[in-house]
C-alpha cells in the first residue's frame, strides 16, 4: 500500500485546530506524520461514517490511541485523533470490522 496524503492542506489545518491538542504537537508536520503513522502501525478496519453514510478504513494503534480515517480506497486522510473510549470507540463505530 502506498503512504496516503491528506484529502487538502485545508483539510490538515482544520483537523489540527480540531484535534491536535489531543496529541503532544506543536505542529501541523508534527501532527500530519503521526497520522501517517498510525496508518502504518495500526489495525486496519472498515466501518461506515454515520454523517455522510459513505464507507471508511480507519487505522487504530491501540498502544498510543490513535484513530486515523481515510477515504475507502485508501488514498486520502480525512482525520486523525484520539478516542475518548478506545477500542470501545472504534469497535462500536457503525459496521466496524474491528476485532
Amino acid at each position: 500500500m502506498s503512504v496516503p496524503a491528506w484529502v487538502s492542506q485545508v483539510r490538515l489545518q482544520w483537523d489540527f485546530r480540531k484535534h491536535g491538542h489531543e496529541f503532544p504537537f506543536s505542529t501541523v508536520g508534527d501532527y500530519e506524520a503521526s497520522s501517517i503513522d498510525t496508518v502504518i502501525v495500526g489495525v486496519r478496519f472498515e466501518f461506515e461514517d454515520r454523517k455522510s453514510g459513505r464507507d471508511r478504513v480507519g487505522y487504530y494503534d491501540k498502544a498510543a490511541n490513535r484513530l486515523t480515517v481515510l477515504t475507502d480506497d485508501e488514498k486520502f486522510i480525512l482525520s486523525h485523533y484520539r478516542p475518548t473510549r478506545g477500542e470501545a470507540y472504534v469497535r462500536g463505530l457503525l459496521r466496524s470490522t474491528y476485532t
